[in-house]
């Protein structure tokens, strides 16, 4: 061990209340049964290989044995911008696949711990860190409510596809709040639904102490109600994917001892109308630097909370996304017009759940123009894309593709379109600048580029990112929410509309 009992486990454990409608005896059979689905996915070897598609080749530095246990349903390392010198805590850690993806990451001075439910995947995680070699992690027995880490210890908290099995999220995530410093986030992957589950289905829940767990699954709005209840003051959507249970399901009901079949058939439909997701969010723990008065022509005044770290990061990574749904500009409360600001910052409308943007009156009118602009080409959108964001930023922007573009392992590596509040983020990796450069006519294609490498069929987990719609429109003609999937010419006319010539 790199650091002593002392300095890590905390001096108290804070028992929450519980916000589920389970009683102690139903959680602790919960609990149990969890323990036993992952004990049995440990005797399994390559059972669990399906998470890989979500790390391209980020976890080649580990034996193919170990990245075999990945039982993720997302990549939550990538979107953490992780840096040499940071305490990350790992929750749910399982196997330790992310723990150690994170403890290359924040090597040397950085360190990681995890803890499971399970002692079997914490053995399994403490195992795999001697096999490679990394000293800066550690693992422990915890659960979410109750973490075994002291008081403001972590820069970071990650976690994938785990907190949907607590019962008590409210709790879990409070806990999480008390572990991370006073500028600390957490970056995570989960399930959630945009509607509730069927009655039926969460009966099934509880009647098989968990065993289907889709059954316990929170909508989105209700799981951020417990992120905001909890106490973090931003949180951000980074990905979005939609899968379909219905197989699970329908075998569910055959074998259901209950004979209700008009009742499984009409949950069945209910179900069909359900959208399962898998989120990728930030959620940040942070004070307000400062306040801003937002006045608009009527003559009123609104006051919002600057939140300066998040705005930093957001700036810098160009995070304003453009197409396929409308920026929320902020609008006076008194009168619904739009309201402008010196400089360009967001915040959460806490009422209505959504991020609102405050763009500079230029920028207002640069986004209006474009989107316009953008609209046709959008349209006409066909089978070859190059996957990037539109975005929209006060930062300098460099002049020439050349200057613009930097790799960045794990992260995305930026490319400029012009001069201007405008430039493209291109979804991370190499790309090949002649790919562009060889467009001769505006409806020509090129090779599609793609952020995790491609498999047989062309399409990565990035393709997955379905915004709305069913499960089965995944097409590459699907415009995604979280990279914009837009046609060479449409870069092009993206780069002649700022009057650029970098590409």
């Amino acid at each position: 061990m790199v650091w002593g009992k002392e300095d890590i486990l905390s001096s108290k454990y804070k028992k929450m209340k519980r916000n589920s409608s389970l009683d102690d005896n139903n959680t602790a059979k919960l609990e149990k049964n969890i323990k036993n689905v992952y004990r049995q996915a440990l005797e399994s070897p390559g059972a669990s290989n399906a998470g890989l598609k979500f790390y391209d080749s980020e976890l080649n530095f580990l034996p193919p044995e170990i990245r075999g246990m990945s039982f993720g349903c997302g990549n939550p390392v990538r979107y953490a911008s992780l840096v040499p010198g940071m305490n990350v805590l790992d929750v749910g850690c399982g196997a330790g696949i992310d723990s150690l993806y994170a403890a290359r990451l924040v090597s040397p001075g950085g360190k990681v711990a995890g803890f499971d439910i399970t002692d079997e995947m914490v053995d399994k995680a403490r195992v795999n860190a001697e096999k490679t070699g990394f000293s800066n992690v550690e693992f422990r027995t915890g659960t979410a409510e109750t973490i075994p880490f002291q008081d403001g210890w972590a820069n970071v908290a990650i976690s994938n596809a785990v907190l949907h099995l607590v019962p008590d999220k409210l709790g879990a995530f409070r806990d999480i709040l008390r572990v991370l410093k006073p500028d600390g986030r957490i970056v995570l992957a989960d399930i959630v639904t945009d509607r509730p589950i069927p009655a039926l289905l969460t009966m099934e829940y509880l009647a098989s102490e968990g065993l289907f767990l889709y059954g316990g699954i929170l909508t989105q709005k209700k799981y951020l109600d417990n992120i905001w209840e909890a106490g973090f003051s931003e949180v951000e959507i980074l990905q979005t994917a939609v899968f379909d249970v219905m197989d699970e399901v329908k075998n569910l009901a055959g074998k259901s001892p209950r004979g209700d079949r008009d009742g499984w058939n009409r949950a069945i439909d209910e179900l069909r109308q359900v959208k399962f997701k898998v989120v990728t969010m930030e959620a940040r723990r942070q004070d307000s630097s400062e306040k801003v008065l937002l006045p608009c022509k009527c003559g009123n005044i609104s006051e919002h909370s600057f939140y300066e770290v998040a705005n930093v990061t957001i700036n810098r990574n160009l995070r304003f996304l453009m197409t396929r749904r409308a920026l929320n500009a902020f609008c006076c409360p008194y009168c619904g017009n739009a309201i402008s600001y010196p400089r360009p910052f967001m915040f959460h409308d806490m009422e209505r759940r959504i991020m609102v943007h405050v763009f500079p009156e230029t920028m207002m009118s640069q986004r209006e123009a474009l989107e316009n602009a953008m609209k046709e080409a959008l349209q006409r959108a066909e089978d070859n894309f190059i996957s990037l964001n539109l975005v929209f930023g006060s930062m300098e922007l460099f002049d020439k593709f050349g200057s613009g573009y930097e790799k960045e392992f794990g992260s995305k590596s930026s490319a400029v379109v012009g001069d201007g509040a405008a430039g493209a983020v291109l979804a991370g990796g190499e790309f090949v600048k002649e790919q562009i450069d060889s467009i001769k006519m505006p409806d020509e294609s090129v090779p599609a580029r793609r952020g995790p490498a491609a498999d047989e069929s062309g399409r990565t987990d990035d393709d997955s990112m379905v915004d709305g719609g069913n499960s089965e429109d995944r097409s590459d003609k699907t415009i995604f929410r979280r990279f914009s999937a837009l046609p060479a010419y449409c870069i092009k006319k993206l780069a002649k509309f700022f009057g650029g010539d970098g590409i």
